[in-house]
């Protein structure tokens, strides 16, 4: 016979989260004070290893559900994020809290904006190719120039497109939600155009649409930088874990025993 373990010795690791009050209390203003049309942003800076992905988690389950809160994970697990893996990661957010018929007309219309994208740069590329046969090569650099720009402009009607649809699908949230963005140092290397958009065009943008509040929670190697950030936002540090840390968290696990109180 194999032995199993009793049920109530599973231990779940979210049980023995300890030595992160301070965190825990901002998260905990914002979620009791935070109101609707109001931007607030709380940004949390940790080097690796002190917990930043387990907070997330933590917060995720144990402390935005009783409050009557939603969430949702931006995870920058790619080297390079492009607007699309953002703004579907913003969608898989939101879709948490608004009902199916307005999540229904806005894939609809997502797609149809996608498709027409698509088969306009098919089209293009497809012309591309045939005049750079009989091109010289300076009017093929000219033409590949010309190409390349009316495609950008296409592309950033596309973004512009996709943003305003999800923004009016957040005007049919029935919950607040609150936004978790982890490995945010990887968004932060990319492209400063593109880290713009992000704040200015969608975010900042995002709790203004919504009838309930949206609170955004950043972690990472660093902080976000933008200026039209500072007025709204809060900073905190998760700190490494010295010995006191290390014996807090052995103690809620049971494996070490809590301290005597000297008389």
């Amino acid at each position: 016979a194999i032995n199993t373990p009793e049920e109530n010795d599973y231990r779940d690791s979210l049980d023995s989260f300890t030595d992160r009050e301070r965190i825990l209390a901002h998260i905990d203003r914002y979620l009791h004070t935070s109101q609707p049309s109001t931007f607030h942003l709380l940004a949390i800076k940790g080097h690796s290893g002190t917990g930043k992905t387990f907070l997330i988690e933590y917060l995720s389950k144990r402390i935005c559900p009783p409050a009557g809160w939603q969430t949702g994970v931006l995870a920058f697990t790619q080297a390079y994020p492009d607007f699309r893996s953002i703004l579907d990661g913003i969608e898989d957010a939101l879709k948490r809290c608004v009902p199916a018929q307005s999540l229904t007309p806005y894939r609809t219309q997502r797609e149809e904006y996608k498709r027409r994208f698509d088969e306009y740069r098919a089209n293009i590329t497809v012309h591309q190719d045939v005049g750079a046969k009989d091109a010289s090569s300076v009017a093929n650099i000219q033409m590949n120039a010309q190409v390349n720009a009316e495609l950008r402009r296409r592309e950033l009607q596309l973004r512009a497109e996709l943003t305003r649809a999800l923004l009016e699908l957040a005007e049919a949230s029935t919950h607040p939600l609150c936004l978790f963005i982890d490995s945010y140092e990887r968004l932060a290397e990319t492209d400063p155009e593109l880290v713009g958009w992000l704040w200015e065009e969608m975010l900042l943008k995002l709790p203004t649409h919504a009838p309930y509040p949206i609170l955004i929670v950043t972690c990472g190697w660093e902080h976000p930088m933008s200026a039209a950030l500072q007025p709204f936002s809060t900073r905190a540090e998760l700190d490494d874990f010295d010995l006191h840390h290390v014996q807090s968290y052995l103690q809620t696990q049971g494996n070490l025993p809590s301290a005597v109180p000297t008389q």
